[in-house]
């Protein structure tokens, strides 16, 4: 297959310059001209447009990179063309030898660059991590499931383009604040072909992160580690990601591939990392090896964020310090280094931070203590729906029933006569090693305080969360509201409700009923409720066996 993909890169390439070489000396000068700089053009532009106005936290977010590139390159060459046929409307005439020998010949470098720039944009496109077949740079079994080279194009054009603008980057379009193509964003061919795609599943792993739905805590430097290599030193950096990152909403996953360190020297070395740290399911932190293709650093099911860190080998960067870290496209810029020993099982990690903070505040928190304040259940009840009268809403159907898998709509109070078992909608979906529970937020209900008047009310911007006994937060992922004569239904695992703000407003008068959905995993201990870093409740809820309808 990847000889196919060859062949036709190659034969697109020649029938560009045979084409120019057609057209003459001046029509294919002119025309290479117009290329290069909607080439130069597109790539100034793609980052800042992609992680500025593309990059959501939505589906999109895995076309974003790829797309934005390939368009604007589209859309430059095209504005180049029609001012260049307007400046230049004549042809000029060069004998036929010289239309072939230089025409062509320039022919030849507008078809690298045409090729090349829409290789790699096509590379930043999710899919399978193989491109027509070939696979160039990607995690290899060969060498123990780090990044490697497993084949090489027969013509070059990725690798072609991106050096003629990484020169250029450094050379007579190098930008006044020395932001250079070739420092910022090294080995770019790589990435395209074919690293960036090496995700979960061979492609299946989202490919892209928002700037909204990461973060980076500590950079530590650590000169006296032993990497499973035997070279010595290490960089560890926190990392934190919350559910808008995740893979379908559902579960975070990470390959070796799709992060990178970026030196700040004059070479732009990188590294990608060799090892990582998490919390297990009992919040102990853990060293794992990216040793194997199967080996994803990833989160716990049911857990809205996860905490890593990423151990980088300091003997591949060759003594430059790193200036970035790139995670899945998206370029960071990063903390101050801190020079530590033996400190690559701390930070983030570790399991330490907000949630060791958020265990304490409920262990010493004087607030009520609720045992069955949080439902074990899982029900749209008073709504009672069939498959046949869903509209608004996303529906999954597994071996165990119909569930609700996203979407908002609003349904009148039981249901249009007697609904079969095989019809009917149980509940919200939760996958396998998760639970769905449910708290009342009524005026007067279960929660023992007001969340919508009073001192809590008034930080509209505070989550509400509920808190397990390892001191993880989870946040509402949707809600059932009853109203007079009505049910709402919502339920999105990706766009949390991050604040009081956000929660339906529900009248003073008391008659209408809110429920919260979380999505927890499976036989955590579910300790507290809070409002910002306020408790409000201590509960004891164990979350097994949730209670779905039908």
């Amino acid at each position: 297959m990847s000889g196919i993909f060859n062949l036709i890169v190659a034969a697109l390439v020649l029938l560009i310059a045979y084409w120019w070489a057609n057209q003459g000396v001046f029509s294919s000068i002119l025309h290479f001209v117009c290329v290069a700089c909607a080439g130069a053009m597109a790539l100034a532009l793609w980052e800042p447009v992609t992680v500025n106005y593309l990059l959501t936290g939505g589906g999109f977010d895995d076309y974003a990179w790829g797309m934005s590139l390939g368009g604007m390159f589209v859309v430059f060459l095209l504005l180049f063309r029609l001012a260049a046929d307007k400046l230049a409307p004549s042809n000029l005439e060069f004998p036929q030898w010289a239309n072939y020998a230089v025409g062509g010949a320039f022919g030849l470098l507008s078809g690298m660059l045409t090729l090349g720039i829409t290789i790699i944009s096509a590379g930043f496109i999710q899919s399978t991590t193989e491109l027509g077949g070939f696979i160039g740079f990607a995690r290899d079994q060969g060498a123990g499931g780090a990044p490697a080279r497993i084949q090489s194009m027969w013509l070059p054009v990725a690798s072609f383009t991106e050096g003629f603008y990484s020169t250029l980057s450094k050379g007579a379009l190098s930008p006044m604040r020395q932001t250079a193509l070739a420092l910022y964003y090294p080995r770019l061919a790589d990435m395209a072909l074919s690293a960036h795609r090496d995700s979960y599943g061979d492609g299946a792993g989202k490919t892209s992160i928002s700037p909204k739905s990461i973060q980076l805590s500590q950079l530590a430097l650590d000169p006296s580690y032993r990497n499973g290599d035997g070279s010595q030193g290490a960089y560890a950096l926190d990392v934190t990601v919350d559910a808008s990152g995740f893979d379908g909403g559902e579960q975070f996953t990470l390959s070796s591939a799709q992060v990178r360190l970026i030196g700040g020297g004059p070479k732009a070395l990188t590294a990608h990392p060799t090892q990582w740290v998490q919390p297990n399911e009992a919040g102990e932190p853990t060293l794992y090896a990216f040793d194997d293709l199967t080996n994803y650093a990833s989160s716990v099911p049911g857990r809205q964020s996860v905490d890593l860190t990423l151990v980088f080998p300091a003997s591949a960067l060759s003594g430059e310090t790193p200036r970035f870290v790139q995670v899945k496209g998206l370029r960071m810029a990063l903390p101050e280094i801190k020079q530590v020993q033996a400190a690559l099982l701390g930070g983030a990690g570790s399991g330490g931070g907000s949630a060791a903070q958020a265990s304490s505040a409920v262990q010493s928190s004087g607030a009520p203590m609720v045992p069955d304040l949080v439902e074990r259940k899982n029900s749209i009840m008073p709504a009672q729906l069939s498959t046949n009268q869903v509209s608004g809403l996303e529906i999954l159907e597994n071996n165990q029933g119909n569930w609700i898998s996203g979407g908002r709509a609003e349904f009148p109070k039981g249901g249009a006569g007697s609904i079969s078992r095989a019809n009917r909608i149980r509940g919200f979906y939760a996958d396998k090693g998760t639970q769905i529970v449910m708290l009342d937020i009524s005026r007067g209900q279960g929660l023992p305080v007001n969340v919508y008047d009073g001192p809590l009310a008034a930080n509209k911007g505070a989550p509400l969360t509920l808190v397990d006994s390892q001191g993880n937060t989870y946040r509402p992922c949707g809600y059932v509201w009853e109203k007079r004569d009505k049910v709402e239904l919502f339920y999105d695992t990706k766009q949390l409700i991050g604040s009081l703000d956000q929660l339906p407003k529900l009248p003073s008068s008391g008659d209408h009923i809110l429920k919260l959905v979380f999505k927890v995993p499976e036989a955590s201990t579910i300790v507290g409720v809070m409002v910002g870093d306020t408790v409000v409740a201590r509960t004891n809820v164990l979350a097994i066996e949730s209670q779905s309808d039908g």
